[in-house]
């Protein structure tokens, strides 16, 4: 008995608790140590400074003096660059415009593409302010126009360019030719056009044109595709009605069966003691039903399949039924082999009465017990088996608690 004790649920919670607590302390143990030898064998000389627009940040430390150790906080103020070093910057920038603004096209001399026009640039922390001759064909964004020559039209563009007090100004003249889009694109923007020049933002509706390019167009709402989607999820839902009805119903005979188990030791234990007390199978069987009719009735209880069916029985055998036939179809509605092993005890007490049966019923009875027990241990080692799941995950959750901040401190 011991030694099946080692693995009960309580040992397996206990050996995680210590598991636990182990892992914890060792690893706060060892990132101390290395902090603590760390910290005795480094002194720090300097402090890093964050890049030119990255912020402020601050610094705690440790001052050891004759007077003793003293905690204070250091403001280290972010990278600022000289003069010289930004104009160096700014024209390293000027030089990679070229390939940084172009996006998919190929070269500024032929930009059938948007251009690539960013705030700031990806390398340096420079800032970058756009402009050109003729917005009409190529904006501030990047972005093309309609009036734009098949030919190409000439383009200037500027990029103003600062970085702390240093500024610059880069140029270039590009040739814009028009975008190349797809017919979808091209009819959409054609489309925003004419709505927008026939009709004035202050109307109440929108006049959609009835020509684009002198082709006569006709517009329909697109379908939000709701009726298809219901019509779909209703035919899928029909179709698993009966299967999850039947799953339904087989989980609640499940249920039904492990409570008729469950209650089953108590039933033989109770007619057991009445038959030993002196009354008779239909007596017991009687006492048994209004003992149940009654607790439900006063205190609410919750039904119970097993009694219930014992209810059915004695209220079969009140309206005349036989007691055998009675006990037989009693065994047959529980259809468990508990119960079709007692339908048939009883049956053997009616024809050869108490002698003989209350030995077999107290077997019965005995073996009814065990089982409980066994079914008992099971499910106790079960749910304790579920638990280590949680447990480890708790595990994890303290481990990270306590070792992120202890490295994200140490380096």
């Amino acid at each position: 008995m011991k030694s099946e004790k080692i693995f009960s649920g309580e040992r397996k919670v206990l050996a995680a608790g210590i598991v636990v607590v182990l892992l914890a302390n060792a690893a706060g143990l060892t990132l101390y140590i290395l902090e603590k030898r760390s910290g005795d064998r480094e002194n720090t000389e300097y402090l890093e400074r964050r890049e030119f627009g990255q912020g402020d940040y601050e610094e705690k430390l440790t001052v050891k003096s004759e007077k003793g150790n003293q905690d204070i906080t250091v403001q280290v103020r972010e990278k600022e660059y000289g003069e010289e070093e930004a104009e160096e910057i700014i024209e390293q920038v000027k030089e990679e415009m070229d390939a940084l603004i172009r996006g998919e096209n190929k070269s500024l001399n032929k930009v059938q593409h948007p251009l690539y026009l960013p705030d700031r640039s990806p390398d340096f922390p420079v800032n970058l302010s756009w402009s050109t001759d003729a917005p009409e064909i190529l904006d501030w964004e990047g972005k093309i126009g309609d009036n734009a020559a098949e030919g190409g039209t000439g383009v200037k563009l500027t990029c103003d360019l600062s970085l702390g007090e240093a500024e610059g100004r880069w140029e270039k003249e590009v040739t814009v030719y028009p975008e190349l889009v797809s017919h979808k694109i091209k009819l959409e923007r054609k489309i925003q056009r004419a709505v927008d020049a026939q009709n004035p933002a202050s109307g109440d509706k929108v006049k959609l044109p009835k020509e684009v390019d002198g082709t006569k167009v006709i517009f329909r709402k697109e379908q939000s595709g709701n009726g298809l989607l219901i019509s779909l999820f209703g035919t899928l839902l029909g179709l698993l009605i009966l299967p999850l009805y039947r799953e339904k119903e087989k989980e609640n005979e499940r249920k039904k069966k492990a409570e008729m188990q469950a209650d089953y030791p108590d039933i033989v234990s109770r007619i057991l003691l009445f038959l030993q007390a002196g009354l008779t199978v239909h007596s017991a069987m009687e006492k048994i039903a209004k003992d149940y009719i009654n607790t439900c009735r006063i205190y609410g209880r919750k039904r119970r399949p097993a009694y219930e069916e014992l209810v059915e029985t004695y209220r079969e055998m009140e309206g005349g039924m036989a007691e055998v036939q009675a006990y037989e179809r009693f065994g047959n509605r529980c259809d468990s082999p508990e119960y079709k092993v007692l339908s048939v005890l009883l049956v053997q007490n009616l024809k050869k009465g108490n002698r003989g049966v209350l030995a077999l019923l107290e077997r019965e009875s005995a073996a009814a017990i065990e089982e409980r027990k066994r079914k008992a241990k099971i499910c106790g080692e079960q749910a304790s088996a579920k638990l280590l799941g949680p447990m480890f995950i708790q595990l994890a959750l303290v481990m990270a608690l306590v070792m992120i901040p202890a490295f994200l401190s140490f380096y």
